[in-house]
């Protein structure tokens, strides 16, 4: 497993002024490109990846939005997140929300559980936010299935406490660790958004001079945030596409071609609870056969 430390460079990016959308954001065409149906030339292989963590707050499915657009812009449009956000039925809430009879909340879970699973095996690699003193429960558990698929992995740590221990628990729990065809990128966003934070504040200054009042205070700081944040997600997602790369050309764990695709083909009756019905026997082998022509299985 490698390790992948931060490293301190800077991406240069237009300073924003007052409530004006930023130019990165004006000019990705692909902020338009609809889910799974990523832009593609005839020469240009798109590998798609599963991005699991956390999606149930505003901030979260924000920033999952932000983060596959920059990991889509820093690939050259190569790698493709998919998003298990937006790929839940929509009706799911006005049923979990109207309707309290256990059963039927049961089979909404295995539902949502058996989406997320299909999606998970139908892409070429997968990214993991394990963020938290402790790990996101459905996070770890979509990690080990893509282990037992023999998925090539990226794991980020972007949350800065506990970065710095060493040993069976830092940063995270050792069950979570040393898995092979994986990367493990550690990103101290906090200390790096301070840091960019003041290059921003520099850069403003030169351009425009010292704030002069209130008002243009209020201006300098707003625009300063904005472009650290910019800045920062720029940062973290080309090194992010590094550790993706990292991984998928390292060698699948699995002995042979036949072994591999037993993985998937077993995959069904290993997570049952109706699986079968989302990963039929053609939808299985239309996985495999993809995988194969990609060189990702």
């Amino acid at each position: 497993m490698a390790r992948r430390m931060l490293k301190h460079s800077m991406l240069a990016a237009p300073l924003l002024s007052m409530f004006v959308p930023h130019a990165w954001a004006q000019e990705t065409p692909t902020a338009e490109i609809p889910e799974n149906r990523p832009a593609q030339t005839a020469s240009q292989v798109i590998y798609r990846g599963y991005n699991a963590g956390g999606l149930f707050l505003i901030n979260e499915i924000a920033e999952n939005v932000n983060f596959k657009l920059a990991v889509l812009e820093q690939s050259r449009g190569r790698l493709y997140l998919t998003l298990p956000q937006s790929k839940q039925p929509a009706q799911r809430l006005e049923r979990e929300a109207g309707n309290d009879q256990l059963e039927t909340r049961e089979q909404l879970a295995a539902q949502i559980r058996n989406v997320d699973i299909a999606e998970l095996a139908s892409c070429d690699f997968a990214v993991f936010h394990f963020e938290g003193a402790e790990l996101d429960a459905g996070t770890v558990v979509e990690f080990v299935i893509a282990k037992m698929l023999g998925m090539p992995t990226v794991v980020i740590r972007t949350d800065v406490r506990r970065q710095g221990e060493i040993g069976p628990d830092g940063p995270f729990n050792l069950m979570a660790k040393n898995y092979p065809r994986h990367s493990l990128l550690v990103f101290p966003a906090l200390i790096r958004y301070e840091e960019i934070l003041h290059e921003a504040q520099t850069d403003i200054r030169q351009r425009d001079g010292e704030p002069s009042s209130e008002d243009d205070l209020f201006v300098y700081n707003v625009n300063a945030e904005r472009e650290a944040v910019v800045r920062l997600r720029q940062e973290l997602a080309s090194q992010v596409v590094e550790a993706i790369e990292e991984a998928m050309n390292t060698p699948n764990p699995y002995p042979d071609e036949e072994f591999r695709e037993a993985q998937y083909r077993n995959l069904p009756h290993f997570a049952g609870a109706g699986l079968g019905a989302y990963l039929t026997p053609e939808k299985v082998e239309n996985i495999i056969e993809s995988k194969l022509r990609k060189g990702t299985l």
